[in-house]
């Protein structure tokens, strides 16, 4: 329901001209492990920032008392939808059923939550993408404004921390135990202990010509009509207001008892969409209070280009297959997403696959031994194609239930392999994972891991003997592990259950 609330705020210009970005409060890079961990640990009970706080603070410029407002703010709309119709801890409770469901099917269960982010740390710390290192240990990328990789044992135990020149928004690790890292229209190559061996600019950032000049002169532009824009926004939101109290009166007017699921829905959504609408409308009113007549500082225009430019420049994933790194992102020209093809040097690159469909700005692609494969979520499918990008077959289908497509908007989400090559899949919502071999036939479910709602990356990786699986949850910056399941022998006593090394040895 939230996310229709969202799409409300974005029909406003001001959303245009101001993208969501991250707190300005900077991370010191050596802090060490055992330090930040304590923090951590102590601000577990913090609440989260929520989408809104994190609009607020990018309007704002990033005050704690503002952020703070935000978070008031989006208290009192959860007061608010204690009234409402449609229960939300029903939901819960039935999201918690279907993945028990899955869970009893698989052949994987969930065993912990690793905390990478907690609180007030998410500001500057959220996940944002991991792998798995060749010794099995966690590489869990993070941050907003500065980037680092939080080095993490099978178990979540915090171990080190490497300072990155960008801000990691795909992770990759190849066969020999080196980490790619794409973010910041950048590519690096890291050796086993985090040291920069390679930092190149990407192709798709050489191509897309980022002008920052132009790009901060619009900014600067921006910024100075916010007042103006927002004035007009307030009035639009009025309006808005208005139109979904109405729709409101006519379904209580009908009598709670007698609407059907859909429109408790329907009323619960429009409850919610009046409390965020006027939540946001006040909060631009004492925009327009606070600022009227100043124009932006260099610390605003800085912060708004470097978002701006890196949206431009966006890695979705990076993986590699011998001695050659293939990048997804997102098309230079017009919709969709690309693939490219270059050396270990990140050199001679080459657009291999164009015209790839996906939505919330996510298209997974991985190279494995059968080839490349995209999770074309937007098409409810995956795709296999060779290094050179031919096609070579594809499946799924959107299908609410069974096993064989893929359930919600836009699923899958993520693909990944098992160690005898098999293809695993991860789905937003219900955090479902299965697996299946390279041309498409379904191996079996593995199970679910507890996750945020809405469509998101949810990277999944496993271990090199498949008895482990882990899963992100990118909303609340955790990894949810699921471990494989024992299995009852004729004796009685547990064995391994028959997982991915097992039905490959077949």
């Amino acid at each position: 329901m939230l996310r229709m609330s969202a799409r409300i705020l974005a029909t406003g210009a001001v959303l245009g001209v101001l993208q969501t970005t991250a707190s300005s409060v900077v991370a010191d890079d050596k802090t060490p492990p055992a330090r930040e961990s304590t923090e951590e640990k102590a601000s577990e009970s913090t609440k989260p920032a929520s989408p809104l706080a994190n609009l607020l603070n990018s309007l704002f410029g990033g005050s704690e008392s503002q952020a703070d407002e935000a978070v008031q703010a989006d208290d009192e709309v959860l007061e608010i939808e204690s009234d409402f119709v449609y229960d939300a801890e029903a939901e819960k409770k039935k999201n918690a059923e279907l993945r028990a469901q899955i869970n009893a099917e698989g052949t994987h269960e969930q065993t912990k939550v690793i905390t990478v982010a907690a609180g007030s740390a998410q500001h500057t710390f959220r996940l944002n993408a991991f792998s798995l290192a060749k010794n099995g240990n966690i590489l869990a990328g993070v941050g907003t404004e500065k980037g680092e990789i939080r080095v993490l044992d099978p178990d979540g135990k915090p171990l080190d921390r490497w300072s990155l020149p960008v801000v990691p928004e795909a992770i990759h690790t190849t066969p020999k135990g080196e980490i790619l890292v794409a973010g910041d229209g950048r590519l690096l190559r890291l050796d086993a202990n985090g040291k920069v061996l390679v930092n190149r600019q990407a192709p798709h950032a050489k191509s897309s010509n980022v002008d920052k000049k132009a790009l901060r002169a619009q900014v600067e532009a921006q910024l100075k009509q916010n007042a103006e824009v927002f004035e007009s926004q307030i009035e639009a939101y009025g309006k808005m207001i208005a139109a979904q109290e109405e729709s409101v009166k006519k379904l209580t007017d009908k009598g709670v008892d007698s609407l059907s699921f859909a429109e408790k829905r329907r009323l619960t959504s429009s409850k919610r969409a009046i409390a965020n609408l006027k939540t946001s409308r006040e909060a631009m009113k004492k925009y327009v209070e606070r600022n009227a007549g100043k124009e932006p500082t260099d610390e605003e225009i800085d912060r708004q280009v470097a978002t701006m430019a890196r949206s431009k420049t966006q890695t979705s994933s990076i993986s590699v297959q011998d001695k050659s790194v293939f990048v997804a992102c997102r098309a230079t020209v017009g919709y969709g997403f690309d693939v490219w093809r270059m050396d270990a040097q990140f050199e001679n690159a080459k657009k291999i696959v164009t015209g790839l469909r996906g939505c919330c700005g996510q298209m997974d692609v991985q190279c494995g031994k059968d080839g490349l494969f995209v999770a074309e979520n937007a098409r409810h499918r995956v795709s296999r194609y060779d290094v050179d990008g031919k096609l070579l077959n594809s499946w799924g289908k959107r299908a609410r239930e069974g096993l064989t497509g893929f359930g919600s908007c836009c699923n899958p989400m993520n693909v990944a392999f098992g160690p005898g090559g098999e293809v695993y899949t991860s789905e937003s919502y219900t955090g479902r994972i299965k697996r299946f071999d390279a041309d498409g036939k379904l191996l079996g479910v593995v199970g679910a891991g507890e996750i945020g709602s809405g469509c998101v990356n949810v990277t999944i990786r496993v271990s090199r003997d498949g008895s482990r699986v882990y899963l992100m949850n990118i909303t609340e910056s955790k990894i949810v592990l699921l471990s494989q399941k024992p299995a009852k022998t004729a004796s009685g006593k547990d064995t391994p259950k028959t997982g991915s090394a097992a039905t490959i040895r077949k």
